[in-house]
């Protein structure tokens, strides 16, 4: 009995070292590009070995989910017994999510890069385990729509969808440490395409659903561009926190990047740069407490900001590269002729918000899609506001705003 125990605790040893190196593999060259000569070498056990316990590479890559996401639905589950209210789950729920993903940054890269991804092998058993995940997350939504937490209006399948999306497009750009942060591998493109690869999997799984995106600081260029070739497929457009910084400025600061590029290489973390494109945001702040008191007005959104690690990091040379080419293009009338002139625009920012020039700068973007030819563009500016509205003292009454524009737009195409 002893004996065959010892047989498997080592043979249980042996198929865990395995999905650690191909989880390595993996994670340093892609799972296309990954071999099970590589990831036996790296393992240090013979390929007889590694096809003992695993079919294919297929085989292994799915194992690797299905563990991982099957203990993420274990702690779901406990979350969902033990919270005393639908929103404490939903917020532990959360938090778990962006937590493994985060504490795990080889495992994190692989489920976000591949899981959602066509054509592979272990796809169609994935959607198992996806489903478990989305039922559990739509459970507590009907359990707050119950409970007077939840607007009774809203389809609880569809906001679980949305919330699993909402965590991996967040860790598609702040996943793993240093290095990792701020750096865009694709450039200012991978930052669109990465949108545009998340709408046409909610579309795949809602196609009747309404489609509204919402970008907000750097966010807001990002969907600004992708306007541009993608615009047809939205049903409207939240900008918010935007900006529209001088041409030359824009150009000037891209030419810096790439002089700091060609010394320091693009993964060099530019405190020169940080500050030319930060460091007067709190010039119009009365002894402001922070540096980052521009943020907000509400203290302890600011303090939050502050104690998150995932926040306030210097970009990296090729990260400011991106941002800046993403804000050159707003300038491109080629480009501003390739949005519908039908789509739904609703433009939001605050008066003391810096990014926006202190509304001047939101004016003059909200301008450029009016002269493009767009009929249906709002803008709202709130008094006093700071650049983050959704974390601002006023800011229920900016989320009521939003979501009746939204409502008036679903309604008048009916």
């Amino acid at each position: 009995m002893a004996e065959r125990k010892k047989k498997t605790t080592k043979a249980d040893a042996t198929r865990r070292q395995l999905l650690d190196a191909a989880l390595a593999v993996i994670a340093e060259r892609g799972y296309a590009e990954a071999t099970v000569d590589r990831i036996v070498e790296v393992a240090g056990v013979s390929k007889g070995v590694a096809y003992y316990h695993f079919s294919s590479k297929a085989d292994i890559a799915e194992s690797i989910l299905v563990e991982g996401i099957g203990d993420l639905i274990a702690s779901f589950g406990v979350i969902a017994e033990d919270a005393p209210t639908a929103t404490e789950a939903l917020i532990s729920m959360i938090e778990m999510f962006a937590s493994v993903i985060f504490e795990n940054p080889s495992f994190g890269r692989f489920f976000v890069a591949e899981l959602w991804r066509p054509g592979r092998a272990w796809s169609e058993a994935m959607r198992g385990h996806e489903q478990r995940l989305l039922t559990l997350l739509q459970a507590q939504l009907v359990r707050g729509q119950r409970e007077g937490t939840v607007r009774s209006e809203l389809d609880p399948a569809f906001e679980a969808v949305a919330l699993v999306g909402m965590v991996l497009t967040t860790t598609l750009y702040y996943i793993g440490e240093g290095e990792t942060r701020g750096f865009f591998p694709s450039g200012w493109l991978g930052a669109v395409d990465d949108e545009k690869a998340l709408m046409d999997r909610v579309r795949q799984e809602y196609p009747d659903t309404p489609y509204f995106l919402l970008g907000h600081s750097m966010g807001s260029f990002i969907t600004r561009n992708y306007m541009f070739g993608h615009g047809a497929g939205l049903d409207g457009v939240v900008i918010m926190g935007t900006g529209m910084e001088p041409l030359i400025t824009v150009e000037a600061a891209k030419a810096a990047a790439s002089v700091q590029k060609l010394f320091l290489g693009d993964r060099h973390r530019s405190r020169l740069i940080d500050r030319l494109a930060f460091g007067t945001y709190n010039k119009k702040i009365e002894n402001p407490r922070t540096a980052f008191d521009w943020l907000s007005r509400d203290g302890s959104r600011v303090e939050q900001y502050m104690a998150d690690p995932q926040c306030g990091f210097v970009f990296t040379v090729n990260g400011f590269g991106a941002l800046f080419e993403l804000i050159s293009r707003l300038y491109r009338k080629e480009c501003l002729a390739r949005i519908p002139k039908e789509l739904p625009v609703y433009m939001v920012s605050g008066t003391a918000d810096p990014v926006g020039g202190y509304g001047k700068g939101v004016e003059k973007a909200y301008r450029s899609l009016k002269e493009a030819g767009l009929k249906n563009v709002n803008l709202k500016l709130y008094g006093d506001g700071r650049h983050e509205l959704l974390n601002e003292t006023n800011r229920e009454e900016v989320m009521r705003d939003i979501c009746l524009w939204m409502e008036t737009v679903i309604l008048k195409k009916g």
